[in-house]
């Protein structure tokens, strides 16, 4: 039990600091759209590359948020009925759930690696006038399905524990 803990922790530290390193990904989209604003109305000089870097580093920041989000709770539940459930009831229904969610990201880390692969190889880029590479955003697809998918078996453990036991695997 105390490996599985020591795991299961790790799985969490992951998570914890894969959300700290897009907390500091908006610093960098701040960068980004603040030496646009000033480019463009101060020096009315606008850039080719700030606006196509901010969502660049959004949809980056997106995909590799979501271990994060699961860790902390943030995912949609319908709460209403949710939160009326016993911790047990709350952990066998958790359980029934992650069929679709392990699905999900199964087929997103199974098309993600290719589309990564392939971004590489080819050098793929936009087709803007700044010809922005593809390559980090769509790596990013399958780190961030991975990490989804380790926390989502972290949380599938503590649910088949919580549904059998009663108790919280902490």
């Amino acid at each position: 039990m105390l490996k599985l803990k020591r795991v299961l922790s790790t799985i969490d530290a992951i998570s914890k600091w894969s959300g700290y390193v897009v907390m500091f990904g908006t610093l960098v989209i701040t960068l980004f759209l603040t030496i646009e604003v000033v480019a463009r109305y101060v020096f009315n000089a606008p850039t080719l590359w700030a606006t196509e870097s901010t969502s660049i580093a959004y949809g980056i920041m997106v995909l590799i948020a979501g271990a994060y989000v699961l860790i902390t709770g943030g995912h949609v539940n319908m709460d209403a009925l949710y939160n009326r459930l016993s911790p047990r009831r709350k952990a066998a229904l958790d359980i029934f759930t992650s069929v679709f969610f392990f699905t999900f990201c199964v087929i997103l880390l199974r098309n993600g690696i290719p589309l990564a692969i392939k971004a590489i190889v080819l050098q793929e880029h936009s087709q803007s006038a700044w010809g922005a590479p593809w390559w980090p955003t769509r790596i990013a697809i399958p780190i961030g399905a991975f990490l989804i998918l380790l926390q989502g078996l972290a949380k599938l453990i503590r649910d088949f524990y919580t549904a059998v036991t009663g108790s919280k695997l902490v």
